[in-house]
């Protein structure tokens, strides 16, 4: 089962996060939360993590710091898009599957 990034980071909360009002990023803005959440599950590389009930409170806050930064950082030319956003390894990295593959049940 996918897990839909749009639940785990509403538009809504991700234009907040953002300080947008208005609706012209909007497919921008829900394409870097598809993205975010593709980057922090890549990341955490945990395969028991197949629904939203299985995943971490830190992802959404990384989510919501790569989303901004990716919002105000979007020229391919900026020298800040070359680093993640201060905070968001750190806090996926407490989520991390050290093992590197499936883990056995709890």
């Amino acid at each position: 089962m996918a897990i839909n990034a749009l639940e785990v980071v509403s538009l809504d909360l991700a234009k907040v996060q953002c300080a947008i009002d208005a609706d012209e990023l909007d497919v921008l803005i829900q394409h870097y939360i598809e993205t975010a959440l593709d980057y922090c599950l890549t990341y955490i590389d945990d395969p028991r993590i197949d629904s939203i009930e299985k995943l971490p409170k830190q992802v959404k806050q990384a989510m919501l710091l790569l989303v901004g930064d990716w919002v105000k950082n979007r020229e391919a030319s900026d020298v800040a898009m070359q680093s993640i956003p201060n905070g968001v390894d750190d806090l996926l990295m407490q989520c991390r599957n050290w093992y590197g593959a499936a883990l056995p049940e709890a």
